[in-house]
């Protein structure tokens, strides 16, 4: 979460005061998945329910996690509340795709598979209530997302840890349609949570990592330590929501601390007004718009039936998915590397699409000072913010750290950036209609966009080979590699087989 300003709220909070909270006391009660199928349960339809395979539902639940990670990624840069509760998501998820048993990929439910889709629903639901959900942390997490046991934004980062872990889709990695319960080394976890944590204390992220590692069990002869990335993935989220435990705490002492206003009838019904309430937010996140601030204030005086006080305020910022815009969340990948002469050094084919679309705004400096005066004389402060907080990025040619835009890479930066740019482009024409006397001329405003995205295409064409011929070249040499070793495990069970013949 966003670094606090004012560190003196930390003070005389135990772990005990931690524990007395009840995070789940700070989300609204709501339909429970179980009443999609409400409708089957009872009926003449129990002989069609067959208990599926585990792998069946492993793949169905991963499948679910990656589109549920695609939604978060494609609508960062817009409103939260536009991103959908889980349990309704997979729902709709069930009702129209399912994931290929042959590549391992999700694909659309064919006409014929729609019939049954919602007996699927039913078999899912069997399977983890009959499952033994202790022995597989997935499929216990999954069910706990679907009991909305976790608020959006806690949801929102377990899967960014998941993504960060796998380095993409799940689904994209062979061994995950395969291996219901996926393993990752010792290693691996040490560099994700050095990653994901790396603002926690020192001390604190050692014995995080000293306690999962009694977790590991060995593989391959004691050769390597592996743990189950499931279990991993939980206890980053439960570290999460330790966190927001204590932020809970230091709100209701910053509200506390609001001196009372003698004419506010708000306080008198226990609550605190606007303006201490933005005195008091101002401290515990910097980086909130106004615009944000007002629609929190009206929210949590909703929740709280006319009382604005530390429990509305949270209730709020769960809801309405405020905490999503708070958060801080480092990525296991790092600003972009440059060399002496002042380019970015590509090491494979994600880097160069981001540096090559870096280097294209940057070439275009015209492009991002019309969509600047533009949003800044329609009077939008989240797009202006946000076009703002692009213009420093662009400046650090990269530079920065990566966690104060959503933990995401040069290419997910560069993807919401072009995203701002086309509605820009779109609103343009508009602007252009109504007050043409204030912007440049539709035609200029096409043909920049037109040589824009010709620039981006036709970008380098040299260097894009060169980037494409060295991979291929260095994926050649690991391919070699492997083919030796593979060659040497099997001519060293061939002479211990003919040893062993011998012998007999």
């Amino acid at each position: 979460l966003d670094d606090l300003s004012d560190r003196s709220v930390l003070d005389d909070i135990t772990k005990e005061d931690l524990k007395s909270v009840n995070s789940e006391r700070f989300m609204l009660n709501k339909p429970k998945f179980y009443l999609f199928v409400d409708h089957l349960v009872g009926q003449d339809h129990t002989t069609k329910i067959e208990i599926p395979k585990l792998q069946w539902v492993v793949n169905t639940i991963r499948g679910i996690f990656d589109s549920y990670t695609w939604q978060h990624l494609f609508n960062y840069d817009q409103d939260v509340r536009h991103i959908n509760e889980f349990p309704e998501f997979a729902h709709s998820w069930m009702q129209n795709f399912t994931v290929d048993c042959v590549n391992l990929r999700v694909r659309p439910l064919s006409p014929s598979e729609k019939i049954d889709a919602e007996f699927n629903v039913l078999k899912l639901m069997t399977s983890l209530k009959g499952m033994r959900l202790r022995e597989n942390w997935e499929l216990r997490i999954f069910k706990e997302f679907l009991e909305e046991r976790y608020s959006k934004d806690e949801i929102v980062f377990y899967l960014h840890c998941r993504y960060a872990l796998h380095k993409g889709p799940m689904l994209g990695d062979p061994r995950a349609g395969t291996d219901s319960v996926y393993y990752v080394t010792t290693d691996e976890m040490r560099d994700i949570i050095d990653a994901l944590f790396s603002k926690m204390d020192r001390a604190d992220r050692s014995q995080l990592k000293a306690s999962l590692r009694s977790h590991a069990r060995e593989l391959k002869q004691g050769k390597h330590h592996v743990i189950d990335s499931a279990l991993l993935l939980h206890v980053c989220l439960e570290a999460y929501v330790f966190e927001k435990k204590s932020r809970y705490l230091m709100l209701e002492k910053l509200v506390d601390r609001q001196p009372p206003m003698k004419n506010s009838k708000i306080y008198k019904r226990g609550g605190i007004d606007y303006i201490r309430f933005r005195e008091a937010m101002k401290v515990f996140y910097e980086g909130l718009l106004d615009i944000d601030l007002a629609h929190w204030y009206r929210k949590a005086w909703f929740y709280g039936n006319g009382k604005v006080n530390a429990h509305s305020i949270f209730t709020a910022g769960n809801e309405d998915g405020f905490f999503l815009k708070t958060q801080v969340v480092p990525h296991i990948m790092r600003a972009p590397r440059m060399n002496s002469q002042g380019e970015i050094q590509i090491s494979d084919q994600r880097e160069f699409f981001g540096s090559m679309c870096l280097e294209t705004f940057q070439h275009n400096p015209k492009l991002m000072q019309n969509a600047n005066y533009l949003l800044q004389h329609i009077g939008c402060e989240r797009q202006l913010s946000a076009l703002a907080s692009f213009n420093s990025f662009l400046s650090k040619r990269g530079q920065a750290d990566l966690a104060l835009y959503g933990g995401r890479d040069v290419l997910s930066i560069m993807r919401r950036l072009l995203l701002l740019i086309n509605r820009y482009w779109v609103t343009a024409f508009e602007y252009e209609y109504n007050q043409p006397s204030m912007l440049q001329t539709t035609t200029q405003f096409e043909q920049e966009i037109q040589s824009w995205v010709v620039s981006l295409l036709h970008l380098s064409e040299d260097r894009r080979k060169k980037v494409q011929a060295d991979y291929h070249l260095k994926i050649a040499k690991i391919r070699r590699i492997q083919k030796f070793f593979r060659l040497y495990r099997t001519a060293k069970v061939m002479r211990a087989m003919i040893k062993k013949s011998d012998q007999s």
